[in-house]
């Protein structure tokens, strides 16, 4: 499964094309409109939970790669985004040994 570490359209390994997770999208939808615009109803807490934790994801990986010329600065203004970024890392290495 992807992570929420891209917002636009990226490529796979085989050249397709995959779009972000439906959760994240969602999530721009609200941060955008607010979620009375978007659902119109109570949100269930787990799709809550699960948009603000793509949200989260999608903008440490922005500020990394805004960032990344000054890493060690970047990690020193930005010490949660840095271990977000860290730990999703340090996942993909592990599923890819």
């Amino acid at each position: 499964m992807r992570t929420a570490d891209f917002c636009e359209e990226v490529e796979d390994e085989h050249g397709n094309k995959t779009p972000p997770p439906s959760e994240l999208v969602l999530g721009f939808q609200v941060d955008k409109w607010g979620s009375g615009a978007v659902f119109g109803a109570p949100v269930p807490a787990r799709l809550l939970n699960r948009m603000s934790t793509l949200l989260n994801v999608h903008q440490a990986f922005r500020s990394y790669r805004a960032g990344a010329h000054r890493l060690a600065a970047w990690a020193q203004a930005h010490p949660d985004h840095c271990d977000i970024v860290t730990k999703i890392l340090q996942m993909r290495k592990e599923q890819n040994a």
